[in-house]
């Protein structure tokens, strides 16, 4: 009798391997997709990173505004009456209301009477007119 050599792969060991393969491939999958994966904190990421950025340009406007005046202190309804570029939501005129509501950069801040960004929110495409009309301060 003559030794055969069967040095090849069993079907066994490669099904063995596809299963390890999905199991990989699931775990990976979940990590990346799910709901603390890789790609949920980086949209997470993204929209903190916009938030941030739109309260600093808004500093930043009022402190050029603040410069404007000479170091004098601004309130909110100069800041409203302001030729800035800034887009107030909530047109009223009365001071009762300590807030007001800006649209910038896709993002809605409320600020409070000593200009302090107190909240922001996401802005969507329709969130507007549920609120109030978009109105520009008239000097």
């Amino acid at each position: 009798m003559e030794k055969t050599n069967n040095s090849g792969v069993t079907l066994v060991a490669l099904v063995i391997t596809i299963i390890v393969l999905l199991i990989l491939a699931g775990i990976s999958l979940t990590f990346a997709f799910g709901d603390n994966g890789i790609i949920s904190k980086a949209q997470k990421a993204k929209i903190e990173t916009e938030q941030a950025q739109a309260k600093e340009e808004i500093n930043l406007k009022i402190s050029d505004l603040k410069l404007e005046k000479q170091g004098q202190d601004l309130t909110l309804e100069e800041l409203v009456n302001s030729n800035s570029d800034i887009s107030f939501l909530n047109p009223t005129s009365s001071t009762e209301s300590s807030t007001r509501d800006i649209i910038y950069n896709n993002q809605i801040l409320t600020m409070d009477s000593k200009l302090n960004i107190v909240e922001i929110r996401e802005y969507f495409e329709g969130a507007i007119e549920k609120i109030t009309p978009v109105v520009k301060a008239e000097n």
